[in-house]
C-alpha cells in the first residue's frame, strides 16, 4: 500500500489504521509506505527508512530506538538559573546520570536536560530527590523517542 491514509477524512484515517492493526494481529504481513510517521509507528513492528533511493536504516522500531537514542533525556523546568544550578548539583552524581546541562532560559524559566541511562524507577528517584531537596519544579518530563525524531536523526534531507 502506498500512503493508505492519503486524502482520507479523519474518520476514514482512523478506520483504515484500525483495519491495518487488526490485519497485523491476525498474523498478516502488510507492506506500506507513508510520510505520516505517527501512523507508521502505531501500525508497524519493523520499518525501513529510505533516503535518495537508499535504505539508510531498517529493523524493529524498538531496536532502532535503542540504537539511535540509547539513553533517555529528562527535562526539568524551574523558575531561574540559580535553581537550575541546584538541580544540576543534586542529580549529577546520581546513578545512571550520564550528563546534566543547563539550557538557555525561555520565557523567564530555566530548563535542565538530564541524560539518563536508567529505568523508570531511576527517573522517579530523580524526581523524588528534587522534591526532598525542596526544589519547586514547574515541569518534569521525558523526551519521548518517536519515529519522527529517529527519522530526523538518520536522514540528511537529500531530495532526488
Amino acid at each position: 500500500m502506498d500512503e493508505p491514509a492519503s486524502g482520507l477524512d479523519p474518520r476514514a484515517r482512523v478506520e483504515i489504521r484500525e483495519l491495518l492493526v487488526e490485519l497485523a494481529k491476525m498474523g498478516k504481513t502488510i507492506f506500506f509506505s507513508s510520510h505520516i510517521l505517527a501512523d507508521v509507528e502505531d501500525i508497524c513492528t519493523h520499518v525501513g527508512i529510505i533516503e535518495a533511493g537508499e535504505m539508510v536504516m531498517q529493523g524493529s522500531i524498538e531496536d532502532l530506538k535503542l540504537q539511535l537514542m540509547p539513553h533517555r533525556e529528562i527535562f526539568v523546568t524551574i523558575r531561574d538559573n540559580e535553581i537550575a544550578e541546584q538541580v544540576k548539583a543534586l542529580v549529577t552524581t546520581m546513578p545512571d546520570v550520564l550528563g546534566v546541562e543547563i539550557l538557555e532560559p525561555k520565557g523567564g524559566r530555566s530548563r535542565v536536560r538530564i541524560d539518563f541511562a536508567g529505568d523508570d524507577d531511576g527517573v522517579a528517584e530523580i524526581n523524588g530527590k528534587l522534591h526532598e531537596a525542596g526544589v519547586r519544579v514547574l515541569g518534569f518530563q521525558e523526551e519521548m523517542k518517536d519515529l519522527e525524531s529517529m527519522f530526523m536523526r538518520v536522514t540528511k534531507g537529500i531530495v532526488t
